[in-house]
Protein backbone atom coordinates (compact mmCIF):
# COMPACT_ATOMS: atom_id res chain seq x y z
CA UNK A 1 0.00 0.00 0.00
CA UNK A 2 1.15 3.54 -0.71
CA UNK A 3 1.85 5.73 2.29
CA UNK A 4 -0.62 8.60 1.92
CA UNK A 5 1.29 10.76 4.39
CA UNK A 6 4.34 10.60 2.15
CA UNK A 7 2.47 10.74 -1.12
CA UNK A 8 -0.85 12.51 -0.56
CA UNK A 9 -1.77 12.42 -4.24
CA UNK A 10 -1.69 8.64 -4.30
CA UNK A 11 -4.77 6.46 -3.89
CA UNK A 12 -5.14 3.13 -2.19
CA UNK A 13 -6.80 1.90 -5.35
CA UNK A 14 -4.13 0.29 -7.53
CA UNK A 15 -6.00 1.31 -10.66
CA UNK A 16 -5.53 4.91 -9.65
CA UNK A 17 -2.20 4.59 -7.86
CA UNK A 18 0.01 3.43 -10.72
CA UNK A 19 -0.55 6.43 -13.01
CA UNK A 20 -0.16 8.74 -10.05
CA UNK A 21 3.08 7.05 -9.04
CA UNK A 22 4.38 7.63 -12.57
CA UNK A 23 3.37 11.26 -12.29
CA UNK A 24 5.06 11.54 -8.92
CA UNK A 25 8.32 10.09 -10.17
CA UNK A 26 8.35 12.34 -13.20
CA UNK A 27 7.32 15.51 -11.38
CA UNK A 28 10.16 18.07 -11.25
CA UNK A 29 8.59 20.40 -8.70
CA UNK A 30 8.90 18.47 -5.48
CA UNK A 31 10.85 19.80 -2.51
CA UNK A 32 13.98 18.10 -1.17
CA UNK A 33 17.25 19.21 0.42
CA UNK A 34 19.36 21.21 -2.03
CA UNK A 35 23.14 21.73 -2.14
CA UNK A 36 24.19 24.04 0.66
CA UNK A 37 21.50 22.84 3.06
CA UNK A 38 22.66 21.19 6.29
CA UNK A 39 20.90 18.05 7.50
CA UNK A 40 19.96 17.81 11.19
CA UNK A 41 21.24 14.83 13.23
CA UNK A 42 18.83 11.97 12.53
CA UNK A 43 18.78 8.25 13.35
CA UNK A 44 16.64 5.38 12.09
CA UNK A 45 16.11 1.72 12.87
CA UNK A 46 18.04 -0.64 10.61
CA UNK A 47 16.53 -3.70 8.92
CA UNK A 48 19.48 -5.64 10.37
CA UNK A 49 18.67 -4.50 13.92
CA UNK A 50 19.59 -1.55 16.11
CA UNK A 51 19.69 2.07 15.01
CA UNK A 52 22.13 4.03 12.86
CA UNK A 53 22.56 7.73 12.16
CA UNK A 54 21.44 8.94 8.77
CA UNK A 55 24.81 10.69 8.51
CA UNK A 56 27.81 10.69 10.83
CA UNK A 57 30.02 13.69 11.58
CA UNK A 58 33.50 13.16 10.19
CA UNK A 59 32.28 10.86 7.41
CA UNK A 60 31.01 11.54 3.92
CA UNK A 61 27.58 10.00 3.49
CA UNK A 62 25.73 8.90 0.37
CA UNK A 63 22.08 8.23 1.16
CA UNK A 64 19.33 7.19 -1.23
CA UNK A 65 15.64 7.35 -0.28
CA UNK A 66 13.73 4.55 -2.03
CA UNK A 67 10.37 2.76 -1.86
CA UNK A 68 9.73 -0.97 -2.07
CA UNK A 69 6.66 -0.51 -4.27
CA UNK A 70 8.70 1.19 -6.99
CA UNK A 71 11.10 -1.03 -8.96
CA UNK A 72 13.55 1.86 -9.36
CA UNK A 73 15.01 0.91 -5.96
CA UNK A 74 16.50 -2.25 -7.49
CA UNK A 75 18.63 -0.41 -10.04
CA UNK A 76 19.45 2.35 -7.55
CA UNK A 77 20.60 -0.25 -5.03
CA UNK A 78 22.88 -1.91 -7.60
CA UNK A 79 24.41 1.40 -8.65
CA UNK A 80 24.98 2.40 -5.04
CA UNK A 81 26.66 -0.95 -4.32
CA UNK A 82 28.89 -0.58 -7.38
CA UNK A 83 29.99 2.89 -6.30
CA UNK A 84 30.48 1.72 -2.73
CA UNK A 85 33.02 -0.89 -3.88
CA UNK A 86 35.20 1.89 -5.25
CA UNK A 87 35.38 3.67 -1.88
CA UNK A 88 36.22 0.69 0.35
CA UNK A 89 38.54 1.76 3.17
CA UNK A 90 37.64 5.44 2.84
CA UNK A 91 35.55 7.46 5.31
CA UNK A 92 32.40 7.18 3.20
CA UNK A 93 29.13 5.75 4.52
CA UNK A 94 26.49 4.39 2.16
CA UNK A 95 22.84 4.23 3.20
CA UNK A 96 19.53 3.28 1.66
CA UNK A 97 16.40 4.50 3.41
CA UNK A 98 13.04 2.79 2.97
CA UNK A 99 10.64 5.72 2.97
CA UNK A 100 7.85 3.67 4.54
CA UNK A 101 9.80 1.10 6.54
CA UNK A 102 8.48 -1.86 4.54
CA UNK A 103 11.72 -3.32 3.20
CA UNK A 104 12.32 -5.39 6.33
CA UNK A 105 9.66 -7.85 5.14
CA UNK A 106 11.60 -8.57 1.95
CA UNK A 107 15.22 -8.32 3.08
CA UNK A 108 15.93 -12.05 2.81
CA UNK A 109 14.92 -12.33 -0.83
CA UNK A 110 17.72 -13.32 -3.26
CA UNK A 111 19.22 -10.63 -5.43
CA UNK A 112 19.21 -7.93 -2.78
CA UNK A 113 22.40 -5.97 -2.16
CA UNK A 114 23.84 -5.69 1.33
CA UNK A 115 22.84 -2.03 1.28
CA UNK A 116 19.22 -3.05 0.78
CA UNK A 117 19.36 -5.81 3.39
CA UNK A 118 20.59 -3.33 6.00
CA UNK A 119 18.36 -0.45 4.89
CA UNK A 120 17.28 2.20 7.34
CA UNK A 121 13.55 2.00 7.94
CA UNK A 122 11.60 5.24 8.08
CA UNK A 123 8.44 3.67 9.48
CA UNK A 124 5.71 6.30 9.36
CA UNK A 125 7.78 8.45 7.02
CA UNK A 126 8.70 11.00 9.69
CA UNK A 127 12.27 11.62 8.51
CA UNK A 128 11.31 11.55 4.84
CA UNK A 129 8.58 14.12 5.47
CA UNK A 130 10.83 16.25 7.65
CA UNK A 131 13.37 16.47 4.82
CA UNK A 132 10.55 17.16 2.32
CA UNK A 133 11.47 14.20 0.15
CA UNK A 134 8.42 13.19 -1.84
CA UNK A 135 9.92 11.54 -4.92
CA UNK A 136 11.80 8.25 -5.13
CA UNK A 137 14.58 7.59 -5.50
CA UNK A 138 16.19 10.76 -4.13
CA UNK A 139 19.94 10.56 -3.52
CA UNK A 140 22.01 12.94 -1.40
CA UNK A 141 25.77 13.28 -1.02
CA UNK A 142 26.54 14.82 2.37
CA UNK A 143 29.92 16.05 3.60
CA UNK A 144 31.52 15.51 7.01
CA UNK A 145 29.56 18.35 8.59
CA UNK A 146 26.14 17.33 7.26
CA UNK A 147 26.13 19.80 4.38
CA UNK A 148 24.45 18.58 1.20
CA UNK A 149 26.79 18.67 -1.80
CA UNK A 150 24.62 16.86 -4.32
CA UNK A 151 20.88 16.23 -4.55
CA UNK A 152 19.45 14.06 -7.33
CA UNK A 153 15.98 12.75 -8.13
CA UNK A 154 15.56 9.64 -10.22
CA UNK A 155 18.06 6.81 -10.59
CA UNK A 156 21.49 8.34 -9.93
CA UNK A 157 24.46 7.22 -12.00
CA UNK A 158 27.40 5.76 -10.09
CA UNK A 159 29.94 8.04 -11.77
CA UNK A 160 27.98 11.16 -10.84
CA UNK A 161 27.84 10.09 -7.20
CA UNK A 162 31.53 9.17 -7.16
CA UNK A 163 32.52 12.46 -8.77
CA UNK A 164 30.88 14.35 -5.91
CA UNK A 165 32.40 12.04 -3.26
CA UNK A 166 35.89 12.41 -4.74
CA UNK A 167 35.54 16.18 -4.88
CA UNK A 168 34.94 16.20 -1.12
CA UNK A 169 37.80 13.77 -0.45
CA UNK A 170 40.19 15.80 -2.59
CA UNK A 171 39.05 19.13 -1.22
CA UNK A 172 38.42 20.35 -4.77
CA UNK A 173 37.51 24.01 -4.87
CA UNK A 174 37.99 24.49 -1.11
CA UNK A 175 40.33 27.46 -1.68
CA UNK A 176 38.60 28.86 -4.77
CA UNK A 177 36.56 31.92 -3.88
CA UNK A 178 35.74 32.97 -7.46
CA UNK A 179 32.04 33.90 -7.45
CA UNK A 180 29.59 32.63 -10.01
CA UNK A 181 28.46 35.04 -12.70
CA UNK A 182 24.72 35.45 -12.69
CA UNK A 183 23.30 35.98 -16.18
CA UNK A 184 19.70 36.79 -17.15
CA UNK A 185 18.98 36.38 -20.83
CA UNK A 186 16.03 37.98 -22.67
CA UNK A 187 16.25 41.20 -20.66
CA UNK A 188 14.20 43.34 -20.79
CA UNK A 189 11.32 40.91 -21.02
CA UNK A 190 7.85 41.68 -22.30
CA UNK A 191 6.63 42.33 -18.76
CA UNK A 192 7.98 45.54 -17.22
CA UNK A 193 6.56 44.66 -13.79
CA UNK A 194 8.47 41.39 -13.73
CA UNK A 195 11.66 43.17 -14.78
CA UNK A 196 11.23 45.70 -11.97
CA UNK A 197 10.64 42.83 -9.55
CA UNK A 198 13.82 41.12 -10.78
CA UNK A 199 15.86 44.25 -10.17
CA UNK A 200 14.22 44.69 -6.76
CA UNK A 201 15.32 41.17 -5.74
CA UNK A 202 18.88 41.71 -7.00
CA UNK A 203 19.13 45.06 -5.21
CA UNK A 204 17.84 43.58 -1.94
CA UNK A 205 20.47 40.83 -2.16
CA UNK A 206 23.20 43.29 -3.21
CA UNK A 207 23.93 41.22 -6.32
CA UNK A 208 25.05 42.57 -9.69
CA UNK A 209 24.06 40.55 -12.72
CA UNK A 210 24.80 40.40 -16.41
CA UNK A 211 21.61 41.25 -18.30
CA UNK A 212 21.66 39.96 -21.87
CA UNK A 213 19.26 41.06 -24.57
CA UNK A 214 19.01 42.66 -27.97
CA UNK A 215 19.31 46.39 -28.68
CA UNK A 216 15.71 46.27 -29.88
CA UNK A 217 14.57 45.01 -26.48
CA UNK A 218 16.42 47.82 -24.72
CA UNK A 219 15.09 50.44 -27.12
CA UNK A 220 11.55 49.18 -26.49
CA UNK A 221 12.02 49.42 -22.70
CA UNK A 222 14.14 52.51 -22.02
CA UNK A 223 13.04 53.04 -18.42
CA UNK A 224 13.98 49.60 -17.14
CA UNK A 225 17.20 49.74 -19.17
CA UNK A 226 18.17 53.01 -17.48
CA UNK A 227 17.38 51.56 -14.07
CA UNK A 228 19.47 48.44 -14.71
CA UNK A 229 22.46 50.56 -15.75
CA UNK A 230 22.03 52.94 -12.82
CA UNK A 231 22.04 50.02 -10.35
CA UNK A 232 25.32 48.66 -11.67
CA UNK A 233 24.25 45.71 -13.78
CA UNK A 234 26.15 44.89 -16.95
CA UNK A 235 24.12 45.00 -20.16
CA UNK A 236 25.27 42.75 -23.01
CA UNK A 237 24.07 41.31 -26.30
CA UNK A 238 21.92 38.13 -26.32
CA UNK A 239 23.68 35.32 -24.47
CA UNK A 240 23.99 33.02 -27.47
CA UNK A 241 24.75 29.30 -27.41
CA UNK A 242 27.76 29.03 -25.10
CA UNK A 243 27.76 25.89 -22.96
CA UNK A 244 31.26 25.56 -21.48
CA UNK A 245 31.26 26.56 -17.84
CA UNK A 246 27.53 27.35 -18.00
CA UNK A 247 24.94 26.06 -15.54
CA UNK A 248 21.79 26.31 -17.64
CA UNK A 249 18.68 25.85 -15.51
CA UNK A 250 16.40 25.80 -18.58
CA UNK A 251 14.06 27.92 -16.50
CA UNK A 252 12.23 29.04 -19.65
CA UNK A 253 10.74 25.52 -19.72
CA UNK A 254 9.07 26.30 -16.37
CA UNK A 255 10.35 23.28 -14.39
CA UNK A 256 9.02 24.67 -11.11
CA UNK A 257 10.69 26.52 -8.26
CA UNK A 258 12.24 23.58 -6.42
CA UNK A 259 13.57 21.80 -9.49
CA UNK A 260 15.03 25.07 -10.77
CA UNK A 261 16.91 25.50 -7.49
CA UNK A 262 18.13 21.93 -7.62
CA UNK A 263 19.47 22.37 -11.13
CA UNK A 264 21.36 25.55 -10.27
CA UNK A 265 22.72 24.46 -6.90
CA UNK A 266 23.83 21.05 -8.17
CA UNK A 267 25.87 22.69 -10.92
CA UNK A 268 27.02 25.93 -9.30
CA UNK A 269 30.75 26.07 -8.65
CA UNK A 270 33.38 28.83 -8.41
CA UNK A 271 33.75 30.76 -11.64
CA UNK A 272 30.78 29.21 -13.43
CA UNK A 273 28.04 31.11 -15.24
CA UNK A 274 24.51 30.58 -13.92
CA UNK A 275 22.12 31.18 -16.80
CA UNK A 276 18.54 32.24 -16.07
CA UNK A 277 15.94 34.19 -18.00
CA UNK A 278 13.98 37.36 -17.42
CA UNK A 279 10.20 37.21 -17.56
CA UNK A 280 9.84 33.74 -15.98
CA UNK A 281 7.54 33.59 -12.94
CA UNK A 282 9.17 30.50 -11.42
CA UNK A 283 12.59 32.14 -11.64
CA UNK A 284 11.39 35.17 -9.70
CA UNK A 285 9.78 32.90 -7.10
CA UNK A 286 12.98 30.92 -6.62
CA UNK A 287 15.45 33.79 -6.87
CA UNK A 288 15.53 35.10 -3.25
CA UNK A 289 16.15 31.62 -1.82
CA UNK A 290 18.56 30.79 -4.63
CA UNK A 291 20.64 33.91 -4.02
CA UNK A 292 20.65 33.18 -0.29
CA UNK A 293 21.92 29.64 -0.91
CA UNK A 294 24.64 30.87 -3.26
CA UNK A 295 25.67 33.48 -0.69
CA UNK A 296 25.88 30.86 2.06
CA UNK A 297 28.09 28.70 -0.15
CA UNK A 298 30.42 31.63 -0.82
CA UNK A 299 29.53 31.74 -4.51
CA UNK A 300 28.23 35.31 -4.63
Amino acid sequence: MINKRLFPLASSSLQVAFPLISLLLASPALAAPTPGDTLPPLSLTSASGGTRPLWARGHITVVSFCAFWCDTWKEQSRRMASAQEQTRGLPVDWQIVSVDGRWSDKSREPGWTDLARTALLDTGGNVTNRLKIHAVPTTLVVDETGRVLLSLQGIARSNVILQSVRAILNGDGAQDTTPVRLVFDDFPSRDARQDDHLLDILRAANVKAILCGSNQRRQNSPAITRRAKAEGHELKAPFGNATKGVVDAFDWKRPGRDELMRRVLNGAAPGKIVLLHAGVNETLEALPALLDSLHRRGLL
